[in-house]
């Protein structure tokens, strides 16, 4: 048995500053490689995705931290809120084959705490969009894209994020993709 790649570490404050976020129709986005694009502009579940390609038997999610945090300007933008309101964050590594293959960032508006939404703080290990894609009603809003030229220690890749509404709620999701997702897995 192989050991775990060690999980890297959460996103940065001035990383997430730094970003440019594009629409998919943007001219940043018309050089994207092939193989990126596979996985970027897919509008399905990550999760699933993600046990597809590499197992659902290898399929972990790391929880690198949970906690109330002010969201960045352009994150509070797209949450409909100030940068002022609190927001429930979550970021996770998901993982699989052993390889971390995903960096994701949860972030809710603490107002928007009721109903189902509230059970999304007791996730846990689970993944995110086992529960967002069971929402009967889930509307996803159009996605943004951005490379990122260095991800957490593990190289460069690209991040797309969008805000689903769910049960009534915003929730912005973004994922960072590590070069390692186009990995394919190991025998």
């Amino acid at each position: 048995m192989t050991a775990a790649a060690p999980a890297p570490a959460c996103l940065s404050r001035t990383l997430l500053r730094s970003l440019d976020w594009y629409p998919a129709d943007h001219r940043h986005m018309r050089g994207v490689p092939a193989e990126w694009a596979d996985w970027l502009f897919d509008a399905g579940s990550l999760t699933q995705r993600l046990k597809d390609t590499f197992g659902e038997d290898t399929f972990r999610v790391r929880v690198l931290s949970t906690r109330a945090q002010f969201p960045t300007a352009d994150e509070a933008a797209l949450l409909g809120i100030t940068p002022r309101h609190a927001c429930w964050t979550r970021e996770v590594v998901l993982v699989g084959a052993q390889s971390p293959r995903v960096l994701a960032r949860t972030l809710i508006p603490q107002r928007f705490f009721r109903g189902p939404a509230r059970q999304l703080r007791l996730l846990g290990t689970r993944p995110l969009g086992a529960a967002l894609f069971r929402c009967p009603d889930l509307v996803r809003h159009p996605m943004q894209f951005t490379p990122v030229p260095s991800l957490a220690g593990m190289g460069g890749g690209w991040a797309r994020r969008s805000v689903f509404d769910y049960y009534r709620c915003p929730v912005l999701v973004s994922e960072f993709f590590m070069a390692a997702c186009l990995a394919p897995p190991l025998s």
